[in-house]
């Protein structure tokens, strides 16, 4: 076990042995993964879905706040979405 890589964070590995994958593959656009994930759509510890007014694009180590002047109106955004004028 001393030899054995964890996957780093922003990606997954979905195989036994990292050394097969040793820099993983990104996260899914709308999640993202933490250190150790296994699924490009984690849940729970190694990740999640963006929450609500963030968004996380392909490859994310966490969720990024939408930024002044837009918002995300639901979960799980790979990007944001520019307010209306006025």
């Amino acid at each position: 076990e001393e030899f054995c890589q964890v996957c780093r964070a922003g990606t997954f590995c979905d195989a036994t042995g990292a050394v097969a994958h040793p820099s993983g593959k990104p996260c899914r656009d709308g999640y993202w993964c933490s250190t150790g994930s296994s699924s490009s759509t984690p849940f729970g510890i190694t990740g999640g879905a963006c929450p609500r007014n963030s968004y996380c694009p392909e490859g994310s180590m966490a969720p990024l706040l939408c930024p002044r002047g837009t918002y995300g109106t639901a979960g799980g955004q790979s990007a944001c979405t520019a307010c209306p004028a006025g």
